[in-house]
């Protein structure tokens, strides 16, 4: 029983490996993001506001808003969901995704 038991774990770790290896292979843009800059708003006016949502999709929840001006907001990832560049971002007490046209980097890049 006990040797049923482990070969039946090792199955179970080498499909829960192989399920991993296919998610990985079918979604290889979650691989080519950047990120871990700070950034700055750009195309806004200074009363505009940036919506930042739960997730990267204008479908998810918007949890808060980056005012037009703001500044030293840290980039933790980016990618490209559904079409548009979406960064995962932190600024402040506010944590989230914006789309990341309206981001600059400080650095210039």
């Amino acid at each position: 029983m006990t040797k049923l038991i482990e070969t039946f774990c090792r199955s179970a770790a080498g499909a829960a490996l192989a399920l991993t290896a296919v998610i990985l292979v079918t979604h290889p843009a979650k691989a080519e993001g950047y990120g871990g800059f700070q950034a700055y708003l750009v195309n806004m006016q200074p009363n505009e506001s940036l919506a930042v949502r739960r997730g990267p999709s204008e479908n998810d929840e918007k949890v808060g808003a980056l005012p037009g001006q703001a500044e030293d907001i840290q980039v933790i990832w980016c990618n490209t969901y559904g079409g548009k560049s979406w960064c995962d971002v932190r600024w402040k007490d506010l944590r989230g995704w914006v789309v990341g046209d309206n981001l600059q980097n400080v650095e210039g890049g």
